[in-house]
């Protein structure tokens, strides 16, 4: 931010004596301009002036934008040029960030009765229940969910774009790699047992007993099925 700051000296230097109205519009326009998308900016000008000729000008102050759970402070400096129907546009401005604030992960503390179930989605077959128990699956970020699967479930081969970590709460579960479904493939996976697939593994998957899976990753969370 030291080069935007020397800009705008090197402005001031070439300014003439600039009339207040002409300093306070330029300003007003500031104050005004739209936000990028995503992020709402609040922009509070402090200051202003033009070139002796009266066709560029810049304006200096500090922000505040808000975006995706981000608010940011700190100052900033737009250079402003006059287009050929008087109109002002903005032609390079440089922002700095003094302070960025990120909300805190909630903390989650859920005991296993008070966790809600609902049919599986995600175009698993029908029979499965879930439980989100952390993130979005519909967008970037980690997420955790559970699955109830009844004896004899079935998940034919698949596969996702991100690595996907699958823990075995309780119950059997068998696995295995490719992308067409073999019953001499399967290796059970017992209560406590663990898997990591790297993005893109095509796997299948059956509860041999009544089995509870912990899944892990981060979104969004697609299933592909293998064809």
């Amino acid at each position: 931010m030291r080069f935007g700051w020397v800009l705008a000296a090197v402005l001031v230097s070439g300014c003439g004596a600039d009339p207040d109205e002409a300093r306070a519009a330029l300003m007003a326009r500031d104050r005004e301009r739209s936000s990028p998308t995503g992020v709402t900016r609040e922009l509070s000008p402090a200051r202003a002036a033009l070139s002796r000729a009266g066709d560029t000008g810049y304006t200096a102050g500090t922000y505040r934008s808000v975006g995706d759970g981000v608010t940011e402070t700190g100052k900033y400096v737009a250079v402003w040029n006059k287009t050929d129907n008087d109109a002002w546009t903005v032609v390079e401005e440089l922002f700095h960030a003094d302070v960025v604030e990120t909300p805190e992960a909630p903390r989650v503390f859920l005991p296993a009765s008070q966790m809600g179930w609902t049919d599986a989605p995600y175009d698993l077959p029908p029979g499965a229940k879930a439980t989100i128990l952390g993130g979005d699956l519909s967008r970037p970020g980690p997420f955790v969910i559970r699955l109830q699967l009844h004896s004899g479930y079935r998940i034919p081969p698949h596969w996702y774009q991100g690595d996907i970590n699958l823990t075995v709460i309780s119950g059997i579960l068998g696995v295995g790699l490719g992308e067409t479904w073999d019953n001499a493939a399967l290796q059970p996976l017992m209560t406590g047992g663990f898997l990591s697939f790297p993005a893109g593994t095509r796997h299948f998957l059956v509860a041999e007993a009544p089995t509870l899976l912990q899944l892990q990753g981060a979104g969004p969370l697609a299933i592909h099925y293998a064809r």
